[in-house]
């Protein structure tokens, strides 16, 4: 009698045990689903070459300017 009333909670708890969906409804393997962007990493340094960043990357200084910068006034940096 204790191994059927085991086997009936066990059942029970894998049934509630599914992967639930994600936030914005998207079923866990569906084809479908959004696939988020693919990104290069970047280069690495050599002496002769300088290395390339990712694809994603905000460059802020490429050692030339300050023109991604701004300053505490939103003037020039």
């Amino acid at each position: 009698m204790r191994a059927a009333a085991a086997i009936v909670l066990l059942a029970a708890s894998l049934a509630l045990a599914q992967a639930p969906k994600d936030p914005e409804g998207w079923a866990q393997h569906d084809e479908k689903r959004p696939q988020p962007t693919v990104v290069t990493p970047g280069t690495g340094v050599t002496p002769e070459t300088p290395g390339q960043p990712p694809s994603d990357a905000i460059v802020l200084f490429g050692g030339k300017d300050l023109s991604a910068w701004k300053s505490q006034k939103d003037g020039a940096a």
